[in-house]
């Protein structure tokens, strides 16, 4: 009797879940997920002049800010989000790795615009971004950014990850960072997550030589082994869903359709055996949907669609099953009128793509895919009434045109009050047509037609000229431009630490990499500072410079006499190259600043300027010497101590005066 009460109890222990091992959760087979790609962060403007790429970078990052701030505010409003992914190209071929490390990293190539970064800067500045995010996992892809050339021999993106990993092992929240490959797949929620390494994929030239030498450290980057691995990994895809991410997406490149409208060429440049294994995988039942980036295209339409796309296709079923982030870089398409960037959030349930939204970044969608969803397909009634509505503005401005004409001359001013008005009315329809229809949303374009009907009065009544008619422009005008300057400064201040020694320098990496201001930046370097444990080193000094150049309102390296005073200054862009070079202008600069010689730190370096202004320097004055000094900023000092007070830029002196005017 005993025996069988055992054996009864044995089966109930094994049988029921709350004994033994834990059951599984149940699987939902529902993901909802963000993708980011394209930040372009460390190599985005490199064949710029270094001003133009220094404030492209910034802008970048200023975007990949954005995005994770969208996500994070779409997870406290409710919506779970599983995951997010980066589908390529931060830019990587413009990071330097240490010489003689374990790493195969290409060494990089000068670039003339953009100075290059580190690798633990990079990595830093990278977790400092994803430890923002909200949701705690993220996996990553390779793009053709990510390497030198598109060269499949550089291994700097698999290097990069793995410093990654180990930097965000110290976080206090835990954060988990993956790299997709085609060998293996991430299961959530019954979903599988898999990914290819298409950053070599435009060329045969990129990889055939190397990959036809059987280098196994190669395997998860050649066309051909990665194909064989994705067809083993989608073998599960009847049961378990598998989703792809990858950088390049096998469709026409926009570019390349623009340019060559009768040619059918994919972005993807594979072997055939290669390529007849993608297609039957991706055709077939066991791959669901497939998500790339890759593209700069300002048209809204190929991103975030399957349909929107059908005439990039070049496998037909392939295009069907293909969506494309939009790039969050502003790169090839800094002169479109109306911008195309952002990223995805898709959800995925009961087997299928059941929405993707695209969030827009810097104003509203733009018509064209504001309304598309995982169909992808638009409504053309908004755009109609937008574009009658603006007809209806421009016949009545018509009308009312041949009205005031007819009016008394005597009657100056009420004809101007009527064009005003007219003009007014046009330029809010205007506003509303260019962020509707054509996306722009920039503010000092939207000012300039709010600002219209005030000029339209000043024409119309005869007092242009003058600037005197009502509502005191001239005086407002006058009174801006006799206005003290306005300081705006955020200065990194090094002074505890002038001898830039590697843990002084670590503390200024830190300072620089909390950044997050658009106000201008200086760095100062105290000149015989007895401060100091020891002298400024040429090499400590150029990774302080480099870090700082990748900020656009990095203006100027400041050289302070031991009381603060202002001994001398200089572009920081100016000194980036020689200090790296260690060139003997350099090397004299800094031995004269450990010396504490003001004489020989201005004399010593070309380009060193002593002109400053002070705090009661009219607009107009500021904007003077400026042009004198050829600068689009200049340092502010007290004027009877030189100590530095901030920063004044040409563009906010501009903006001041014009939003003066626009106010009275």
């Amino acid at each position: 009797m005993r025996a069988r009460v055992s054996w009864s109890i044995a089966l109930f222990v094994a049988a029921h879940p709350f004994y033994g091992q834990a059951a599984e959760p149940p699987k939902t087979y529902e993901v909802t997920f963000a993708q980011l790609t394209d930040a372009h962060i460390f190599d985005d403007g490199k064949k710029l002049a270094t001003p133009d790429a220094l404030r492209q970078a910034d802008n970048d990052r200023r975007a990949l800010d954005w995005a994770i701030a969208q996500i994070n505010r779409t997870a406290a409003s409710g919506t779970k989000i599983d995951f997010v992914v980066y589908t390529g190209d931060f830019g990587l071929e413009n990071v330097t790795f240490p010489d003689g490390g374990a790493c195969r990293a290409l060494p990089v190539k000068t670039a003339s615009g953009l100075p290059s970064t580190s690798l633990a800067p990079a990595v830093n500045e990278v977790a400092a971004e994803l430890d923002r995010l909200e949701v705690r996992r993220v996996f990553l892809v390779a793009g053709n950014n990510d390497i030198r050339d598109e060269d499949v021999t550089d291994a700097r993106f698999d290097c990069f990850v793995a410093e990654l990993q180990k930097r965000v092992r110290s976080f206090a929240r835990p954060l988990e960072v993956d790299m997709l490959r085609p060998d293996r797949a991430f299961e959530i929620n019954g979903v599988r997550l898999a990914g290819l390494n298409t950053a070599s994929f435009k060329s045969q030239a990129n990889y055939a030589v190397a990959c036809g030498r059987g280098d196994r450290t190669l395997v998860l980057a050649c066309p051909g082994p990665q194909m064989e691995s994705l067809r083993e990994t989608a073998k599960g895809g009847a049961k378990s869903p598998l989703i792809l991410f990858t950088h390049i997406p096998d469709l026409i490149d926009p570019y390349f359709h623009k340019n060559n409208p009768g040619v059918r060429k994919s972005a993807w440049e594979i072997p055939a055996d290669a390529r007849s294994i993608w297609e039957q995988e991706v055709c077939g039942p066991n791959v669901m949907a497939v998500f790339a980036g890759h593209f700069h295209d300002s048209n809204p339409a190929v991103y975030g669609s399957n349909s929107t796309t059908a005439d990039l296709a070049y496998t037909p079923c392939v295009a069907g099953k293909t969506w494309v982030a939009p790039p969050l870089a502003l790169k090839n398409q800094e002169r479109a009128l109306a911008k195309a960037r952002g990223f995805l959030l898709v959800r995925v349930a009961d087997g299928k793509v059941a929405d993707v939204q695209v969030k827009w970044f810097d104003g509203p969608a733009p018509a064209a895919a504001a309304s598309a969803g995982a169909g992808g397909k638009g409504s053309w009634l908004p755009r109609t009434f937008e574009i009658a509505g603006f007809a209806a503005a421009v016949l009545g401005i018509a009308l009312l045109s041949w009205l005031f004409a007819r009016l008394d001359e005597k009657s100056r001013d009420s004809r101007a009050f009527v064009a005003a008005v007219a003009f007014l009315f046009s330029a809010l329809m205007v506003v509303r047509f260019c962020r509707h229809q054509l996306g722009v949303t920039d503010s000092a374009t939207l000012i300039a037609l709010v600002v219209c009907p005030l000029l339209v009065y000043g024409v119309v009544s005869g007092r242009l000229t003058e600037f005197s008619g009502p509502g005191g422009w001239g005086a407002k005008f006058g009174q801006a431009a006799r206005s003290p300057v306005e300081l705006s400064s955020s200065p990194i201040d090094v002074t505890s630490a002038q001898d830039i020694a590697k843990g002084a320098l670590a503390e200024t990496q830190e300072k620089i990499r909390q950044i997050r201001s658009g106000k201008p930046v200086v760095m100062t370097m105290t000149i015989g500072s007895h401060a100091a444990p020891r002298n400024f080193q040429s090499f400590e000094v150029a990774q302080a410079l480099a870090n700082l150049s990748a900020y656009p309102n990095f203006k100027f390296v400041v050289f302070l006499d031991p009381g603060g005073g202002v001994v001398a200054y200089i572009p920081g862009w100016m000194l980036l190259s020689p200090m790296t070079a260690n060139s003997p202008q350099s090397v004299n600069l800094l031995a004269a600043a450990n010396r504490g010689d003001a004489v020989q730190v201005l004399q010593s370096f070309p380009g060193m300027l002593t002109e400053t202004i002070s705090p009661r320097t009219t607009n107009v004055e500021a904007l003077e010497e400026m042009e004198r000094l050829e600068l689009d900023a200049v340092p502010v000092a007290d004027p009877a101590t030189r100590s530095l007070r901030g920063v004044v830029e040409r563009e906010r002196i501009v903006a001041r005066m014009f939003l003066t005017l626009a106010k009275a």
